[in-house]
């Protein structure tokens, strides 16, 4: 099923009678998701946002259970959220598909219930980028698309003065029947031209991003100077992980006493010198050269050997906030270059 949306102000309004909305909105440093308030939606010369949907899946920080003292011993309640049904709305195809490696990761294996809550009452209005929405965006070199449709329950292409909305999964069709759509006036059923003009856009936007490379195909040496020349400028701030959306490390704290206190989960990430410390006092990757390589190896092997799917989406964050300018395209291109070379 295809709509198209006339009014986007309205149709967002309707859809907040019903749902917790997040819309991309720009604050002085940059676009962000946040909760709907009535008024107009900004998607002219709209980037891609500073953080992605993930913060909204899997928090920075959350309280995982509580304890205390009983009559019997400790006793444990689980803080399993609340989560009212939600829509985030605009997101890009990038982000979108980095949901998918989330849900890898926290559903298919042994469950989370507390990202697993969250993603089963959540449904993702994906939005089709104009060609490339960022200075370092690469997703067409990661193998995905700026028109792609993965981990979208609609995908939303702008034509004319408003949105084509075609329906990705059951839940996203479902949309149009709740109570504030249903008989709504914000959108109709798109025209044959309406469909065919959104089907021309994501094929501009497709070909206004053809890969200059195919970096998913780039072999890793795990022997290579690359390597220490390209870790001597990291400082080891985590920026890079932290706004990732596929990034998905954390450690589990205690707060409290014996008799009571609480467990809680907060992001981590792989390239902080004390990440990987064992209790035995050993390290296996006290270096900054062996942490970039084992993001870059968790990114573009690991994650792939394991689910058949890179861990790297291409949205290109970590390359634009990057304090000390590491670029993983170059690294990954010097690679295929030396492989060239020796070939």
């Amino acid at each position: 099923m295809t709509r198209y949306v006339e009014n986007l102000s309205k149709f967002l309004s309707e859809v907040a009678e019903g749902y917790d909305l997040l819309v991309p909105r720009q604050r002085e440093e940059g676009w962000f998701f946040e909760p709907y308030e009535d008024g107009e939606v900004q998607l002219e010369d709209y980037p891609n946002t500073v953080s992605s949907p993930k913060e909204y899946l899997f928090p920075q920080t959350e309280t995982l259970y509580q304890y205390h003292s009983g009559e019997e011993g400790l006793e444990y309640e689980n803080r399993i959220p609340q989560q009212n049904k939600r829509v985030v709305f605009g997101a890009r195809p990038c982000d979108c598909a980095g949901v998918t490696r989330l849900d890898q990761v926290f559903l298919e294996d042994d469950k989370d219930p507390y990202y697993a809550v969250r993603r089963e009452n959540t449904l993702i209005i994906g939005l089709v980028c104009p060609g490339a929405v960022g200075p370092n965006c690469f997703c067409t070199e990661v193998g995905l698309s700026p028109a792609g449709s993965e981990g979208m329950d609609l995908r939303a292409t702008e034509v004319g003065q408003g949105l084509v909305m075609e329906a990705i999964s059951d839940r996203g069709a479902s949309l149009f029947d709740s109570p504030s759509l249903k008989n709504s006036k914000s959108w109709r059923e798109a025209t044959e031209e309406e469909a065919a003009e959104a089907k021309r856009v994501q094929e501009k936007a497709i070909r206004d991003m053809a890969p200059e490379r195919d970096l998913a195909q780039v072999d890793l040496e795990f022997e290579n100077p690359i390597w220490a020349q390209e870790a001597e400028y990291c400082i080891g701030c985590g920026i890079c992980s932290f706004l990732c959306p596929t990034c998905h490390c954390f450690t589990i704290e205690h707060s409290g006493s014996k008799k009571m206190g609480k467990a809680i989960r907060t992001w981590d990430t792989c390239q902080f010198q004390d990440y990987s410390l064992e209790a035995s006092g050993f390290n296996p990757r006290p270096d900054r050269l062996q942490r970039l390589k084992q993001r870059l190896y968790h990114k573009f092997k690991y994650f792939n050997d394991r689910y058949g799917m890179l861990l790297c989406i291409g949205c290109g964050r970590c390359v634009s906030s990057c304090p000390v300018n590491i670029d993983i395209r170059k690294i990954l291109a010097a690679f295929e270059r030396k492989k060239s070379v020796a070939s």
